[in-house]
Formats: C-alpha cells, sequence, structure tokens
C-alpha cells in the first residue's frame, strides 16, 4: 500500500503547476458544496412522524388593539369569459391588522352558468397554509367550503393572506352571473374571540354565448317589512343592576336598508338609561344622529346609516342600550315606539312592521349566598352542563371539588361554592385554585377567612386558560394535535374536550385559542 501512496505521489510531483492548482479546485468543490447546501437548508428533521405537523412553539404575540373588521376578499372582482372557458380565482384575507391563526369559507356561485373544477389551498409564507379540512364542491347547489389555518409558529396579516385558488370553467349558457363570498364565513384572529370577517366580495362574471345581451328590467317594488325589536338576556334583574338591552332589526325578508331612525321608551320610576353603544359591525355604520338620553322622560333615540352603495340586506344589532335598575320593585317594559322608521332601496315609505317591546322585572334583593365568579377565555355563550374543579389549600386542609357552572352570560359564570365544604370556622390563609374542563389550573384567590353573609369571590380578572385537553396542565404539541384530529368533520359523535369554546364543534376558532395559548403551563398546588 506505501508503495502504491509513493507512486501516486511521485506522478504528481511530475504534473505542470497550473495542472495541479486545477487538481486542487475541483476537489475543493466535492468537499464544500454539500456543506454549503446543508448550511443553507437550516436544521432539518429528517424522521417527521406521519400526520403530525411539527411544531414550534410559538412567539409571544400582542394582540391588536385595533376593532377593524378584515375583509373577504375575491380576486378578480370582474371578469368576461366565454362559453366553455377555464379561469382561476383567489381567494384572500385582508387582516385589517389582525393576526390571522384560521378561516372556514364558503363560496357560492350559480351552477346554471359555472362549474367548480378544483381547490388549490394556499401554500408558503404569508398564507394559511395548513388544511384543517378537505375543500369541498358540490356543483348541484353551488357551493365550496373551505378551512385552513396558520402555523402555530407563523401566524400572517397583511392586505392579501393566501386562503385558496378556485379552478372554475364556464358553461354553454350565456349570461350575468355571480362568484359570492357568503357572509357565514369565518375567520380567527389572535386576541379577538369571535368571527373578524365583517366584508365579503362578490365577482361579478359574464359569459359570452347569447348573441345578444339580456335586457336590463327595472327593479321591482320591494315587498315585506322590518320588525324592530328589544331583546334582553336576563329579563329579571337586581335592585340597582346594571344590564344591557339589544336593538335588533329582524329583516327576514331581506330588504336592502339603507337608514333607520330609532326611538325607545323606558319607564323612568324602575330604570335610568347609562349610555348607548353603536354596533360598528352592523352594516348602518354611519351615525347620522348621535344617541340622545332623557331620563326624565324615559326616551332614547339615534339614527344610523349604511355606507352608499352598501345596502345591509340581513338583520342587525343596532345598538346596546345600557340600564340600571333603581330601588323601586315592579314589572317595567322597554319598548320601541313612533316615530322609528327603516328606508330601504326602491321604497319611499317606511319599512318598518312590527314595533316589539321586552319587560323588565326588578324585584330581587342581593341574596346571601358563598359565590364564585370567574371567566373563561374565549367562551362568549350561554354554558351549562360544565364543571370546574375547585382546590382549597391551607395548612393542613386541602379538599378538592366539582363546582357547576350555574349561570353563564358571555363575560363570566357564577357557582355555589361551599354548599358541602366545612371550612366556615377555618382560621387561616386559604389559597384557591380552579381548572376547567379543558384549561391549565390557576391559582386565583388567597382569603383569610369565610364569614357569614354574602362571600363572592371575584376572579374574573384571572381567567381560565383553554387549551390544556390532554389533562397535563400544559398546552403543547400533544393538546394541538388533538385538536387537529378532532377538526370539523372529524369530531367524534360524542363530542370533543378540544370544543374548546363549548359551541359543540372543533373549528377555527378553537384552533385559535390554541395557538394563543401554546406553550403555557399551569399553577401546581402548594
Amino acid at each position: 500500500m506505501s508503495e502504491l501512496k509513493s507512486h501516486y505521489f511521485e506522478n504528481f510531483k511530475k504534473l505542470p503547476a497550473l495542472q495541479k492548482v486545477s487538481l486542487f479546485s475541483v476537489l475543493f468543490l466535492v468537499v464544500m458544496l454539500p456543506l454549503g447546501v446543508l448550511l443553507a437548508l437550516g436544521p432539518v428533521n429528517l424522521f417527521p412522524k406521519a400526520g403530525v405537523p411539527t411544531v414550534t412553539p410559538p412567539n409571544p404575540i400582542t394582540p391588536p388593539n385595533s376593532n377593524t373588521t378584515a375583509w373577504l376578499v375575491l380576486a378578480p372582482l370582474e371578469m368576461v369569459r366565454q362559453a366553455n372557458m377555464e379561469f382561476d380565482l383567489s381567494v384572500l384575507i385582508n387582516s385589517a391588522d389582525h393576526a390571522i391563526s384560521g378561516a372556514e369559507v364558503i363560496i357560492d356561485f350559480d351552477p346554471d352558468y359555472l362549474e367548480a373544477e378544483s381547490v388549490i389551498p394556499a401554500a408558503g409564507s404569508g398564507s394559511l397554509s395548513v388544511v384543517l379540512e378537505e375543500p369541498q364542491i358540490n356543483n348541484e347547489t353551488g357551493r365550496i367550503t373551505i378551512a385552513q389555518g396558520a402555523q402555530p409558529n407563523s401566524l400572517v396579516g397583511g392586505p392579501s393572506v393566501g386562503v385558496a385558488a378556485i379552478h372554475f370553467k364556464t358553461k354553454t349558457q350565456g349570461g350575468d352571473t355571480y362568484i359570492r363570498a357568503n357572509s357565514d364565513s369565518r375567520a380567527s384572529a389572535v386576541g379577538v374571540d369571535g368571527n373578524v370577517l365583517g366584508r365579503f366580495d362578490t365577482v361579478s362574471v359574464e359569459v359570452l354565448a347569447a348573441p345578444s345581451p339580456t335586457p336590463i328590467l327595472p327593479s321591482p317594488t320591494p315587498q315585506g317589512t322590518v320588525d324592530v325589536q328589544v331583546n334582553i338576556y336576563n329579563t329579571a334583574v337586581l335592585l340597582g343592576e346594571e344590564f344591557g338591552a339589544t336593538v335588533y332589526l329582524n329583516n327576514g325578508d331581506s330588504l336592502s336598508m339603507t337608514a333607520a331612525e330609532i326611538h325607545v321608551s323606558f319607564d323612568k320610576n324602575y330604570l335610568e338609561a347609562l349610555n348607548v353603544n353603536l354596533n360598528s359591525h352592523s352594516g348602518l355604520v354611519n351615525v347620522l344622529a348621535e344617541p340622545v338620553i332623557d331620563n326624565n322622560n324615559g326616551t332614547v333615540s339615534f339614527t344610523v346609516g349604511a355606507s352608499p352603495d352598501l345596502p345591509v340586506t340581513s338583520s342587525a344589532n343596532l345598538a346596546t342600550i345600557n340600564f340600571k335598575a333603581k330601588n323601586n320593585r315592579g314589572l317595567s317594559r322597554i319598548s320601541v315606539v313612533e316615530p322609528t322608521q327603516v328606508a330601504v332601496v326602491g321604497s319611499r315609505t317606511d319599512m318598518v312592521g312590527r314595533m316589539l317591546f321586552a319587560e323588565v322585572n326588578v324585584s330581587r334583593d342581593r341574596d346571601t349566598f358563598f359565590a364564585f365568579v370567574m371567566k373563561l377565555d374565549g367562551v362568549t355563550r350561554s354554558v351549562s352542563n360544565k364543571i370546574v374543579r375547585v382546590t382549597i389549600k391551607g395548612g393542613t386542609l386541602a379538599t378538592t371539588h366539582d363546582l357547576p357552572i350555574s349561570s353563564y352570560n358571555g363575560a363570566n359564570f357564577t357557582g355555589d361554592l361551599f354548599d358541602n365544604i366545612s371550612i366556615i370556622n377555618y382560621s387561616g390563609d386559604l389559597t384557591i385554585y380552579a381548572k376547567g374542563p379543558s384549561h391549565l389550573q390557576r391559582r386565583i384567590s388567597t382569603i383569610n377567612r369565610i364569614i357569614p353573609g354574602e362571600n363572592t369571590i371575584d376572579a374574573t380578572n384571572l381567567p381560565l386558560i383553554p387549551g390544556d385537553i390532554v389533562d397535563d396542565n400544559e398546552v403543547n404539541i400533544d393538546d394541538y394535535n388533538v385538536l387537529v384530529r378532532h377538526f370539523g368533520s372529524r369530531m367524534p359523535v360524542e363530542g370533543s374536550l378540544a370544543d374548546l369554546n363549548f359551541d359543540g364543534r372543533v373549528d377555527i376558532f378553537d384552533y385559535n385559542l390554541i395557538i394563543r395559548h401554546f406553550g403555557k403551563t399551569g399553577d401546581n398546588v402548594e
């Protein structure tokens, strides 16, 4: 072997200098080129687990301070196509400063003129690239459904967040038709508990097949009316209690509403109006007359209108009037009264149908009870049949009890805490921990004694954090994988702990809660 090495070395020394340099250059490229490629690619998981996305805990995200409505964008907005012609439509989201975590999109089209052939989910940075549920196409009804999510460590925002591209083909029948983003489409965003979509594009499509354009007919006179009503969540209120009454337009005939002048009366002997919060998402967003409260006469009034060329065709919550019950017991009413009016496109007369009232029973004194008041992060609806586990620790005392949620008003819940807990005479400090069905355990109160009478422990400033689906007091990749496995139509018929907001389904808003709290851990009983 040494003789062979010596032979090659002697031959190498005899080579001209230029050939030696060339040989060294080739050897350098052979060694360094693969090394450079590996450094450029960065760390790579060579053995990913099949079906499970690789997840890095997301960077902390500051929730937006803006309540700006996001926009479901279809592009292009106008097009002219020949019969039997294929074309693509882009589905995007203008996030309006939100960090979008997921979207469930519904696209409607006219199946007499168009046929959807395929849906290509978005991919790459700046898009919702996680396929939460396979796209569904129904060419009989003219509907497409798409469910996409952001990578946990790569939330997206901006004017053109990619969702999908849809491949269409025109049919032989000519005429004017549409592709519409359905207003039931939803999108979730970090820091927002609810749908952030408020504007939905409609694409006009002209299919060139007919020999002559379709004649333009005059708009028909609108048929139907709009009911105006007052809604109250709890009609039995406490003396001195504050509550809200919602002014609602019931537009069951889908009239094109352009403005509403609202007048409400209430019984000044029982109620006092505090303020009026106009709903910025009602569609009637222009304030034509500021709210006026007259507690001497018991009236509230305001006028709102739609933006030009954007009439409202759905029902809408216009405003919430906040009241305070006085110290007089009795049955009272909050009523919509004349001259309440609603204007619609195509009519020169008032289109109000019924004006409905709500009754308020001011009759209850404040009860004497032991109560526990908390918030469930991400839950904004009524909740029942749910249990919160409460642990009380103090000195040698350590007891755990199931706390039924007796009421939940969309902001906080109350529950009877001390029915069967014999600690009324305990003299030391007590530390209280709480853990919801899929929530991290949290230390929410420390008290030094419980006294006879009213004992309300208010922990609304420490909401229970959702996301602990596997019950290990952490929000991690195991919880994420259960949620993805149960997403949408894959949710078990018996329900799932991945339904973090208790709305009966596993969807993008539960996905949003996992993203928001990924990496957090709960408190341990000490």
